[in-house]
């Protein structure tokens, strides 16, 4: 038994910090109260220190980097007290998988380095119990990886086949322990699917008492818009919904607050939450940067294209007319190209 004494203990209900001592047998809280007796073999003194309930990161990206797999005691949450981290947003997820293609999070990381050895979410739960991970980690169903696999790098609508077997496959996943699904509906492969098709969806993730999140179709001159689509879901679907890192960008203010008043009228109405990052700075795929014209196809395509002697002037042009600060921009990551990594 662990017994840690004299603690400032906040229980997570939201009533006052108090006083006293709390009693672990078998890795599971056994008693909170005050003990003064009691005999135990380890003895902590918690005076002057503080007790909680592990907390949750609701929008971790440590499977998005891979980081679950080259670093699994996920230490820095640890070191923060959270216990519980959350993945698969902005439509990547690790699973569920149809052909085991990962290209979705290959913006964030490199997919070459692990070996993925799974499809279904029980088995990737299964995979990760293997790595003893220092989290306990849940996942989201990624929109865009599954769609990828499903129709590789066409932009299109789904068949009513295809749109089945998507169905279908979120279902197996949530009862697997999946807990929604996903959009990241800014990324190119996502930015022209319909209402339609992530209302079809949800028709699934309702029925298991799932969650939705997003990524807004558009975080800048059209966020308002975009909020308007994703209240619109929710009130159609009943899924309760959050808004992923909704934040204000430079430039955008105006907007950002139209879009927050918007939520704020329909709090009664809807199911809709929004998570925020609490810092100044966002680390964003370079190729989101582009003119959105020129965000077309796989990365390959738009390697092509900005390298090409007719798009490239247009791009310039463009970039010069889009009020992107470029000398504030710093590169934060650039495989097998680390010499550019700092630099503007």
């Amino acid at each position: 038994m662990i017994l840690i004494k004299n603690a400032n203990i906040i229980d997570g209900t939201g009533k006052p910090p108090f006083k006293g001592d709390i009693l672990i047998k078998d890795d599971r809280i056994s008693a909170i109260g005050s003990f003064p007796n009691m005999k135990a073999e380890t003895i902590i003194d918690g005076f002057g220190l503080s007790v909680t309930p592990g907390f949750i990161d609701p929008s971790a990206t440590s499977d998005h980097y891979l980081s679950l797999f080259s670093n699994p005691l996920q230490k820095d949450f640890l070191l923060q007290g959270v216990t519980t981290i959350i993945g698969g947003h902005c439509g990547s997820s690790l699973a569920p998988l149809l052909y085991g293609s990962l290209k979705s999070i290959r913006k964030w990381a490199d997919t070459d380095l692990i070996n993925i050895n799974w499809t279904a979410v029980a088995e990737l739960k299964a995979t990760l119990n293997r790595l003893k991970l220092g989290v306990n980690f849940a996942t989201l169903a990624g929109h865009s990886t599954f769609r990828r696999d499903l129709i590789g790098e066409e932009i299109r609508d789904l068949t009513d086949s295809e749109s089945e077997v998507f169905k279908n496959t979120l279902n197996q996943a949530m009862k697997e322990g999946a807990l929604g699904l996903s959009t990241g509906l800014s990324y190119n492969h996502s930015r022209f699917v319909s209402h339609s098709e992530i209302k079809n969806l949800l028709e699934t993730v309702s029925k298991n008492k799932g969650v939705y999140t997003t990524h807004l179709r558009n975080e800048k001159e059209g966020i308002v818009d975009s909020v308007k689509e994703t209240i619109a879901i929710s009130e159609e679907t009943g899924v309760p919904t959050i808004i992923s890192h909704f934040r204000p960008i430079i430039n955008f203010e105006k907007q950002f607050k139209e879009a927050l008043a918007l939520i704020d009228a329909h709090l009664s109405k809807g199911n809709v939450f929004f998570e925020v990052n609490p810092f100044n700075t966002s680390i964003v795929p370079i190729y989101t940067l582009l003119p959105i014209w020129a965000q077309n196809g796989s990365l390959e395509t738009m390697i092509e294209t900005i390298t090409d002697d007719l798009h490239r002037p247009k791009i310039l042009e463009d970039l010069s007319d889009s009020g992107i600060e470029l000398d504030k921009l710093v590169i934060a990551e650039a495989r097998d190209n680390p010499y550019v990594v700092g630099k503007t």
